[in-house]
């Protein structure tokens, strides 16, 4: 009876899917990790002897990890001045055919529109932040970006850049482009904010 068990391990490790499980189980105990598999090939594969090497792994903090990763409620939130083309409920301003032509669902997205006369500007973005999750920003023009960056700085100079801003812990990637109202001033930008908002797009995708 023996030898027929023996005959049986012997041709399911010949086979690719033993091969397969066999070299898993080398790599699971080769790391000290605990096999709970009922498989003789298993047991056999744990070395009693040394149970000072066998590390319990807390899957739930890896799991708690890849969500706080992750969890996304909108993907993109747009923040900067009201384009002096805006009006509420159209879509013939260049903003609006700037959001529509990223081909994102609607409810994907979110914008927000300040008032530079406003002395509460930082506190609304910060609660959309924490309200919205975005997975990035795309802030339109100087005023937004230097608020994000807590700094003045030369929007030619990092237009298109990936650019961090951490609140409460959190770390939220943003991307300046030029406000639409200089696109209108200055058409033959149009291409370098597409060129930017294109890379906002490789972005989402990772």
């Amino acid at each position: 009876m023996r030898m027929e068990e023996n005959d049986i391990k012997e041709n399911l490790l010949k086979t690719f899917e033993g091969q397969i499980f066999h070299s898993t189980i080398d790599s699971i105990a080769a790391l000290g990790l605990k096999v709970s598999e009922k498989s003789s090939v298993a047991a056999q594969e744990m070395k009693p002897s040394e149970p000072e090497n066998i590390q319990e792994v807390d899957v739930n903090l890896d799991v708690k990890e890849i969500i706080q990763r992750n969890s996304f409620d909108l993907d993109i939130i747009f923040i900067g001045e009201t384009p002096a083309d805006f009006v509420e409920g159209e879509s013939g301003d260049l903003l609006s055919k700037m959001v529509v032509a990223l081909d994102l669902p609607a409810n994907r997205t979110m914008t927000l529109l300040l008032e530079r006369e406003s002395s509460n500007s930082l506190d609304i973005i910060q609660n959309a932040l924490a309200e919205n999750s975005p997975k990035a920003v795309v802030t339109l023009g100087a005023y937004a970006t230097n608020l994000m960056l807590d700094k003045k700085t030369k929007l030619s100079q990092i237009h298109g850049k990936e650019q961090k801003y951490i609140h409460q812990d959190i770390s939220y990637s943003f991307f300046p482009i030029f406000h639409p109202d200089y696109l209108n001033i200055n058409p033959n930008m149009k291409r370098t904010a597409w060129n930017d908002l294109k890379k906002v797009l490789e972005f989402l995708s990772k």
